[in-house]
């Protein structure tokens, strides 16, 4: 009689998950507010209220084990931990550190979602560019002293950022001490760690990619029209368009290979962001060891039909890559392209009545994901979200800004403030 064998898979909050990897004898068990969709058969689940946090899961470790111990003392060891966005990743390496289960641990993931252990691993190499910074016990404990050790008041403004935050949120540009220290005092308040670092003032461009056994295996870049800080602070849309010129590609994959040795990467699909100075010299922004978010994922995959999220949960089972193209390393695409995702302009309680302007599919927008009427949202906590997001494609990276700006200006939402029909 043969002896069935069943794999326990432990899935962190909204993580991309691909059911065809795993077979019926599977058990899966759930950490987050809302289960994905699985045809596997559901065991247990703890449900974490969801917070405007990326650090929500890590502040809830002791929990999250207390409730791995119930899964392994009821259905033995857990074979898989899956845990592939920004707000799960340091947790699922606690969790695969703590049981000793295989795939990424904290040594492998951690430099990747502090920004003061990146940019500190940088500067230690002294092989990519970065901006001055201070930040960690240093800043701690001595406050606007090691600020003035680094920086003088000719320097400002200087930007003060969350280490570990995502999305642009906790990020300020202060114009004088005066105003750093009264944000510092805000973010300590919160429990926040921070660092302060050097304004740049040039534009920036994401870079998106994938490493294997610590060799670039895809890359690709895009120059932003309007970046995620726009989006946190004023609520415009968020836009990109790929690079195509072929003496920044090379230096972009040449920037990008620096990096990613210089934090010893191994495995991961990755997000960068550098700045673009006038002169085509790259200086470092941030790391981090997941897809971008946005619409980066189905742009990619529009472009070069790469999946990165596909590529992204293959890291965390630690399955061979199923890559068909290598971007800026080689292959050639004879077509631009770029996206646009809208912001949700209300921030109180609210419902959409209707959007006007939508593009609709064809030879150019090539994706598209649209709210739909009657849906709510900011109940509870404002959600930030995307009411509309689209991909476009072109022969040139200059038709698709045309196109991405005339989207930007067609579209419209109309919403309800819910509290006021009460």
């Amino acid at each position: 009689m043969e002896v069935v064998v069943m794999r326990n898979v432990l899935i962190i909050g909204d993580s991309y998950v691909d059911a065809d990897f795993f077979d019926a004898n599977t058990r899966w068990f759930h950490i987050g507010k809302e289960p994905p969709t699985l045809e596997l058969t559901a065991c247990r689940r703890l449900c974490l209220a969801a917070k405007f946090d990326v650090e929500q899961y890590d502040k809830k470790l002791l929990e999250i084990f207390l409730f791995c111990n119930e899964i392994m003392f009821e259905f033995g060891r857990i074979d898989y931990v899956i845990a592939n966005t920004e707000y799960s990743i340091l947790c699922g390496a606690a969790v695969r550190d703590h049981y000793g289960i295989s795939g990424r641990r904290l040594g492998d993931v951690v430099v990747f979602r502090n920004k003061f252990l990146m940019k500190s691993a940088l500067a230690q190499q002294a092989e990519v560019a970065t901006s001055r910074f201070v930040g960690g016990e240093r800043l701690a404990t001595k406050g606007m002293i090691a600020v003035s050790e680094v920086f003088t008041s000719s320097d400002y403004p200087l930007v003060l950022k969350a280490a570990s935050q995502a999305g642009s949120r906790h990020v300020y540009v202060t114009q004088d001490a005066m105003e750093l220290e009264q944000k510092m005092h805000e973010l300590q308040v919160l429990g926040v760690e921070y660092l302060v670092e050097q304004f740049v003032d040039a534009p920036v461009i994401h870079i998106d990619g994938v490493c294997r056994q610590g060799e670039l295996l895809f890359v690709c870049a895009s120059r932003y029209l309007d970046d995620c800080y726009a989006w946190q602070h004023e609520k415009v849309a968020m836009s990109s368009v790929l690079i195509d010129e072929p003496s920044l590609q090379k230096a972009i994959v040449q920037f990008t290979q620096r990096t990613l040795s210089s934090l010893n990467a191994r495995d991961l699909v990755f997000h960068l962001e550098a700045f673009l100075l006038s002169d085509q010299r790259l200086v470092f922004l941030e790391i981090s060891s997941r897809p971008g978010g946005a619409a980066i994922v189905p742009c990619i995959k529009s472009i070069y039909g790469v999946d990165l999220l596909e590529e992204n949960f293959r890291v965390e089972v630690e399955a061979p890559s199923v890559l068909s193209s290598s971007g800026f390393l080689g292959a050639h695409v004879s077509k631009s392209g770029g996206w646009i995702v809208l912001a949700l302009p209300e921030t109180s309680w609210c419902e959409v009545l209707s959007v006007q302007g939508a593009p609709p599919l064809g030879e150019h927008v090539t994706w598209r994901k649209i709210v739909a009427a009657g849906t709510r949202f900011n109940k509870e906590y404002f959600e930030d979200p995307a009411v509309g997001m689209f991909v476009v494609r072109h022969d040139s990276a200059e038709q698709v800004e045309v196109s991405i700006q005339q989207i930007k200006a067609d579209f419209s939402i109309e919403v309800l403030r819910l509290e006021q029909s009460i």
